[in-house]
C-alpha cells in the first residue's frame, strides 16, 4: 500500500490505516474530492467537514445528503470557521506548509495528511 507523507516532519502515514471509524476529519477543500462519500462511510463513527464555496458545497451535501455525520461550510485552509483543537485529522490538497487556522482547529496529536487526489504529492520545503 502506498504511503503519503504528513505535513509534519519525518512522519509518514499509510493514506487511509490511520483514519477511524471514530476520527473527526477535516477535508481542507471540496475542490476536486472525487471520493467524497467513500471518505465520509470511512468515519461514519466520527464526523467529517469540508470547506468550500457555495457551488462545492451544495454538490457535496447532494452526494452525502443521507449522512448525518457530515457538515459542508464555506471557508479554505487559511480560514476555518470552527472551534479549537477539534479534529483528530486534517486532510489537505495544498503541498504548502500548514496555515495558522489548521494548526489552531487541529488537537494535540492530531495528523495532516495530503487529501486523496493529492496523495503523490510533496509537501513544501
Amino acid at each position: 500500500m502506498s504511503l503519503l507523507r504528513a505535513r509534519v516532519k519525518g512522519v509518514a502515514h499509510d493514506r487511509f490505516a490511520s483514519m477511524g471509524p471514530a476520527d473527526r476529519v477535516l477535508l481542507t477543500s471540496l475542490r476536486q474530492m472525487r471520493d467524497l462519500r467513500a471518505l465520509a462511510l470511512r468515519v461514519a463513527e466520527g464526523a467529517l467537514v469540508g470547506l468550500g464555496n457555495r457551488d462545492e458545497i451544495a454538490a457535496a451535501r447532494r452526494e452525502c445528503a443521507d449522512l448525518d455525520h457530515v457538515m459542508f461550510v464555506e471557508g479554505d485552509r487559511a480560514d476555518i470557521p470552527w472551534v479549537d483543537a477539534w479534529f483528530d485529522l486534517i486532510l489537505d490538497e495544498s503541498p504548502d506548509a500548514p496555515t495558522p487556522a489548521m494548526l489552531r482547529v487541529l488537537r494535540p496529536g492530531g495528523r495532516i495528511a495530503a487529501a486523496p487526489d493529492t496523495a503523490g504529492s510533496e509537501p513544501a520545503a
